[in-house]
């Protein structure tokens, strides 16, 4: 086959990144010795404005906004809900553990009748799924974050709203015709696919 070379810039938020790119890029390192990447992280919303200003070749975005210049193709779908543990130490069942500059965050918080009257908030969704293992309160977290991590005693929150996720690739028109675009797509459809 061609062989792919060259510097790819790569973009998605850190949680995506953790569940998408090992499984990915560690074949096309390995098969495409020419290729690079540069990876950058950060919300989905930082992502596709990168992509369509040209500053990054490729995002793996979470509900991507249409675009004209955007070609957006869906790799899975999550969900985003409500969590905690067996283990949750008494009175932190009103602590909630959230990434509140999400849109998801704050969509279910306004749908949510539960009242949460103390908050931890961090960046990392991984930290907040640990605190929720160790006991610390209710963690607002993406299915394929919590992952199998369900074993450590985590159970979705029953009667609580949830908010339904896409994960899509997206890059710009123009670089439809791209192989290595091509390629990277291909590989990520198939690791969902599988």
């Amino acid at each position: 086959g061609e062989e792919l070379r060259g510097h790819v810039r790569l973009g998605c938020h850190v949680s995506v990144a953790q569940y998408t790119l090992p499984n990915v890029l560690p074949g096309l390192l390995k098969e495409f010795s020419e290729l690079e990447f540069a990876l950058e992280h950060d919300f989905s919303r930082k992502i596709t404005e990168a992509v369509i200003s040209l500053r990054l070749d490729i995002g793996i975005v979470v509900n991507p906004v249409q675009h004209p210049d955007l070609v957006i193709k869906r790799l899975c779908r999550d969900e985003v809900s409500f969590w905690t543990s067996e283990k949750i130490l008494a009175g932190n069942e009103r602590v909630l553990i959230a990434d509140h500059q999400l849109n998801q965050t704050q969509t279910l918080l306004k749908k949510a009748k539960t009242q949460f009257d103390r908050f931890v908030t961090t960046s990392s969704l991984e930290i907040a799924r640990d605190l929720a293992i160790g006991g610390g309160g209710v963690a607002v977290l993406p299915a394929r974050v919590v992952g199998c991590m369900a074993r450590h005693g985590l159970k979705k929150m029953s009667g609580l709203p949830s908010f339904q996720d896409e994960i899509c690739l997206i890059y710009r028109t123009e670089r439809r015709q791209s192989k290595t675009i091509q390629v990277i797509s291909s590989r990520l459809s198939t690791y969902f696919s599988e």
